[in-house]
């Protein structure tokens, strides 16, 4: 399968990005096909520095692009989001795998952490929390209702967070569908929506549309990661690395830009660095505390 990340001109995004690729270390390489890291700003990115944070036999699968916008534009997340679709229009594998920033691995990655024992690629399931608002409201979008009966399975529902598996067919198949139907372009019907949609669950909802939801194992998810707000309860530093820490099925870990300035203002960066020291060498330890938690 293909990798595909988006990013832009910050240093904290970079450095995240940098971790990325260090914990590539962990990936089984017969997986990976090709690489795409995808900078959308204003500026050229020389990407020399985040090709060689990749294990070296790795390096010449990464392919760095630039999408050049005008100088007076400011990056959106609606932006941001749509570039995790048009990727299909690059990507040269039957699937490929969508990573935020702020994904890394902790844990060796093999094929049965995406696919099934019959080839089938999975959709991640979890309990979406206030997220799931979104999942309703891109099922009005296609004029459908939710088949599964979650009332039932309160912790069992379609999520739409990174890392997520996307079918290049698939995802064409729906920016075309979407683009028919608005008369628009994708950018625009997503400059218009982006208020009422999460991108993944738009995906997902178009597999059900489409009746390909069949194609796709729905799968408990394997990772555990820390976003915007406060750093208490199931956002804690506590809470998530502890089930990285015990749980051996769940191998990958998102720390949020914002999370980590939170962080970094309650002075709890020291619990971080002694739960990365489980998984990275000094080397990367010494990087994360030197350029992460800055």
């Amino acid at each position: 399968m293909d990798f595909v990340t988006i990013f832009f001109d910050d240093k904290i995004e970079i450095n995240l990005l940098k971790l990325q690729a260090l914990s590539f270390k962990y990936m089984d390489e017969t997986l990976v096909n090709n690489i795409y890291l995808i900078h959308n700003d204003v500026t050229r990115y020389n990407f020399k520095e985040l090709i060689e944070c990749y294990p070296e036999s790795m390096r010449k699968k990464v392919n760095g692009i630039n999408v050049l916008k005008k100088k007076d534009y400011k990056t959106s997340c609606n932006e941001q989001k749509i570039h995790k679709f048009l990727a299909a229009n690059l990507v040269k594998s039957e699937y490929y795998l969508v990573l935020d920033t702020k994904t890394h691995f902790l844990k060796n990655i093999v094929r049965g952490d995406f696919f099934d024992e019959n080839g089938k690629p999975r959709l991640f399931t979890c309990s979406p929390g206030n997220m799931i608002k979104y999942y309703y409201s891109c099922l009005d979008y296609y004029n459908i209702k939710c088949p599964f009966n979650y009332e039932e399975n309160a912790g069992n529902k379609l999520i739409s967070v990174s890392p997520h598996l996307l079918s290049k067919c698939d995802a064409l198949e729906m920016i075309n569908y979407i683009t028919k139907k608005e008369g628009t372009t994708f950018l625009d019907f997503f400059i218009k929506s982006g208020d009422h949609i999460a991108e993944f669950y738009l995906y997902s909802t178009y597999l059900i549309f489409a009746n390909k939801i069949g194609n796709y194992r729905l799968s408990p998810k394997n990772s555990r990661s820390i976003g915007v707000g406060p750093i208490t309860g199931w956002n804690s530093c506590e809470y998530n690395c502890g089930i990285l820490l015990k749980q051996p099925n769940i191998k990958i870990f998102g720390l949020d830009k914002k999370a980590i300035e939170t962080i970094i203002a309650d002075k709890d960066t020291n619990f971080l660095l002694d739960f990365y020291a489980n998984f990275y060498n000094e080397e990367v330890c010494a990087f994360i505390k030197n350029e992460l938690f800055v």
